[in-house]
């Protein structure tokens, strides 16, 4: 079979890369170029917080609180860092604090 359409990342990694900033926003950009370049997989934590809630982050906060909000971040970025093959994780405003 011809593996032409195939993944295959043009670096290889000891660990995850993960991009945090002041604007998600833009941390979002540069993780999805970066990944382009590469050929990694990128994770955006935002995204699949709101996959799991069902819902975007701003209402995810607004109906169920930010408390809610952080326990899903903190399950998500646990998965983020658990998955494989290692890439790109961006992560919300907040994360770090």
């Amino acid at each position: 079979m011809n593996d032409y359409y195939s993944h295959h990342p043009l670096v290889s990694l000891d660990r995850h890369v993960v991009l945090a900033g002041f604007v998600t926003e833009e941390t979002r950009g540069i993780g999805y170029r970066l990944a382009a370049l590469t050929g990694l997989p990128v994770t955006d934590l935002d995204r699949s917080i709101e996959h799991v809630a069902g819902q975007s982050v701003w209402k995810l906060i607004w109906n169920e609180g930010e408390a809610r909000y952080r326990e899903l971040e903190r399950v998500a970025l646990r998965r983020a860092l658990d998955d494989r093959p290692l890439g790109i994780i961006t992560l919300g405003d907040g994360t770090l604090l």
